[in-house]
């Protein structure tokens, strides 16, 4: 059949599978329950005349006047079974800011664990015991923020997109929370500006869910019922159709957030390899942002910098595609969930939109120029439009990025979309941009159906230049069935994103089913089957993998993996195991297991241990890699990474190391720094980067940075890069 007339077939499918998926979620939508369960479950806010005295002490008359609320129900271990320790929380608010006072009780306070200090910890929620608040702020049952902190007054929060489908874990709002821990247990004040966040002013109803950790019972609590089958804690939170109501606010400010942000970067620079980048500069800039309305903010900057964003960790590629490296500049995190589009992890990520495209080309900085962004809500419409400028850097001319994505909710959880981005280049005569639709359906407890097509520009009757996926997962906390089928052209080519691989056919299918023993310590047991079946366009089989894999969480939080594979890969052309070791071109058939030891993170010293041994290719691989965690005390946090692998083939051997240390010091909740040391055998070169950060008042830092790499191509090391940076920010909210 002709490439165009596949396609046409592709897309019809894909029609009427939305069509049919849609009417399916909305019946089991209306009839699953979610809100009936916690109709009947309000959370009450009070106003107050004064602000209350933000010391971690509830002790002013205020927090005794406050409506209580301490009716927490356990996820894990006993699902629905009242919270083995007492909490209460009252809430109270004047016009610009809401407060929450929170008293976690324990029968036996000397077991409280806290150790974390430093701001913006993604895995505090993992490490310590935390208390979170999630605010569903525009009552819609799937986007909220969260505000998450420990005994010890360590914050971190993140923005919630779709009931969890997206968590932007670099959401980096002003708030405030005073912690102290006392003879009973410890309690907490936490201050959230009205400003910090985005909501309808007319309504005086919220969504709320409260979620408490204690994790020497590793015992999960919420205010409101939520299956296990949310097993990781962000997935209960981000449950958001189970959340409950939050009454009482009324008057509240309107929310028209006005923020200058200017900075300042000095920096002196060593590059041999640039001259032109070598040498001292003073760069200032400034960031905005806007309230255009309750619910939508404008973001503007000017001579963008990210001089303070912590390097990329180093990686060895031991397969045929490219490296993914995250995303971590701030800027960009900002409504990243509304911009999400395509498959975000695994072996087969197809994003239309990746943010890292702008402002870095063949892992050299370019510089950007400017930009903004407006994200928010009109409605039952997310939207999202970015636009940024880069200037010449190099052989890199300037260059223009734009992206515009317009979501409509549907349904009771589920959304619709469309997609575009344009990249452009000012001696570029041929302008690439790609147009996307997708459907995020979700249905029953846990479970969804993704559907997307896109299309990047240029026409060949010869090639295929689209992409389109229909995925469903079916889930609860006994049994789970998933399954994928995904198409992405030769010619697939979205400049503005990221794809792993072009030319393929895939299906996949997955068969789960995941006891509760308890018995032997051992919580949960995963039990697991599945097939990959990856062809090319012209319908040739390019990858099969079949797998079968074991994983059990123990009551201590320790999880234990084995999981054995079958491989069949055909290769077309050679190419180079960590850009060393050549595959020849041709057809291999091979086995080999894995092994994954991870302790739970919540102890002094934790630890994650693999291996992997069997064939590879036509020869032989065996991989060890081991991570370990000590928790020196709550001022001091040593991270040690190490990762070999050993490699046999008919073209010669290899054997890479990957070694990592990372030290983390916290002086107090505002003043931290971190180090962090690598080396990677294959590309030899070894680097630090140490970071220090000092938060002088909410939202305002100084920054200190300094980077060094080296290579070791011979007998004699060579220095690639030294910088060192200061980088001062203040904040100025009206």
């Amino acid at each position: 059949m002709h490439p165009r007339g596949r396609q046409r077939q592709a897309i019809s499918a894909l029609v009427v599978l939305i069509i049919s998926v849609s009417v399916a979620s909305s019946g089991l939508a209306t009839s699953s329950g979610d809100r009936n369960a916690v109709d009947e479950i309000v959370v009450r806010a009070i106003a107050v005349p004064l602000a209350p005295v933000l010391d971690g002490v509830l002790d002013e008359p205020l927090w005794n006047d406050a409506p209580l609320f301490d009716q927490f129900i356990q996820q894990v271990p006993h699902t629905g079974m009242p919270a083995s320790e007492r909490t209460e929380v009252r809430i109270v608010y004047t016009p610009d800011k809401l407060y929450f006072g929170v008293m976690s009780f324990y029968s036996e306070p000397e077991k409280i664990i806290a150790n974390e200090l430093r701001y913006d910890q993604p895995r505090m929620y993992a490490e310590d015991d935390t208390f979170a608040i999630m605010l569903d702020t525009f009552h819609d049952h799937r986007n909220g923020y969260m505000f998450m902190f420990n005994a010890l007054g360590a914050r971190n929060e993140w923005a919630c997109t779709d009931e969890g489908r997206h968590w932007n874990r670099f959401w980096d709002p002003v708030w405030e929370v005073a912690t102290q821990i006392g003879p009973e247990g410890w309690s907490a004040e936490v201050e959230i500006p009205f400003k910090s966040l985005r909501y309808r002013a007319k309504d005086s109803t919220w969504g709320i869910n409260l979620r408490r950790s204690i994790m020497y019972k590793n015992e999960w609590i919420h205010a409101t019922p939520i299956s296990p089958a949310y097993s990781h804690p962000s997935q209960g939170m981000g449950k958001l159709s189970s959340a409950a109501d939050l009454e009482g606010l009324k008057d509240i400010s309107e929310n028209r957030d006005f923020q200058l942000k200017p900075f300042t970067v000095i920096e002196s620079r060593n590059q041999p390899s640039d001259p032109q980048a070598t040498g001292r500069s003073f760069e200032p800039g400034i960031d905005i942002k806007y309230g255009l309305a309750s619910n939508l903010n404008l973001d503007l900057t000017l001579n963008t910098d990210f001089s303070h964003v912590e390097v990329d960790e180093q990686q060895i590629n031991l397969t045929r595609f490219g490296l993914f490296f995250p995303e971590k500049r701030q800027f960009f995190q900002e409504g990243r969930g509304i911009f999400d589009f395509g498959v975000r992890k695994g072996d087969y990520r197809v994003l239309p939109f990746f943010s890292r495209r702008i402002g870095l080309e063949d892992g050299n900085l370019i510089p950007i120029r400017g930009g903004g962004r407006v994200t928010g809500r009109i409605g039952s419409y997310s939207l999202g439009v970015l636009g940024m400028q880069t200037g010449n850097q190099g052989p890199h001319p300037s260059t223009s990025f734009s992206t515009v994505r317009l979501k409509r909710d549907i349904f009771q959880r589920s959304s619709v979309g469309v997609l575009w981005t344009d990249r452009r280049s000012t001696n570029n005569t041929s302008p690439n941009s790609i147009v996307g639709l997708d459907a995020n359906l979700s249905f029953l407890t846990k479970s969804r159906a993704d559907l997307f097509w896109v299309k990047s520009s240029g026409t060949s009757p010869e090639t295929s230049t689209s992409a389109h996926r229909a995925y469903l997962l079916l889930e609860n906390d006994l049994f789970g069935l998933e399954t994928d089928w995904m198409r992405v052209g030769d010619a697939f080519n979205p400049e503005l994103g990221f794809v792993q691989r072009t030319d393929m056919d895939r299906r996949y299918i997955k068969l789960q089913i995941s006891p509760r023993p308890h018995h032997l310590n051992m919580r949960k047991i995963y039990l697991r089957t599945s097939l990959d079946y990856v062809r090319n366009l012209r319908g040739l089989l390019e990858t099969r993998n079949q797998e079968v894999s074991t994983e059990i969480e123990f009551d201590g939080a320790d999880l234990l993996t084995f999981a054995w594979r079958r491989s069949f890969e055909a290769i077309e052309r050679p190419f180079l195991v960590a850009r060393v070791l050549e595959v020849n071109r041709g057809s291999y058939r091979f086995d080999y297991w894995t092994f994954e030891l991870k302790t739970s993170q919540h102890r002094k010293l934790s630890a994650i241990v693999s291996a992997r041994n069997g064939g590879f290719f036509e020869g032989h691989i065996r991989e060890l890699g081991a991570a370990t965690r000590i928790k020196a005390n709550r001022h001091l946090f040593l991270d040690f990474n190490y990762s070999t692998a050993d490699i046999q083939l008919s073209r010669g051997d290899l054997r890479t190391h990957l070694v990592g240390f990372r030290s983390s010091v916290a002086v107090n909740t505002r003043l931290f720094g971190a180090a962090l040391v690598q080396w990677n055998s294959v590309s030899k070169e070894f680097g630090i980067n140490l970071r220090a950060r000092y938060t002088y008042r909410p939202g305002s830092d100084i920054y200190v940075v300094f980077n060094d790499r080296m290579s070791r191509p011979g007998e004699e090391w060579f220095l690639s890069e030294k910088s060192f940076i200061i980088k001062w920010t203040y904040l100025l909210q009206v």
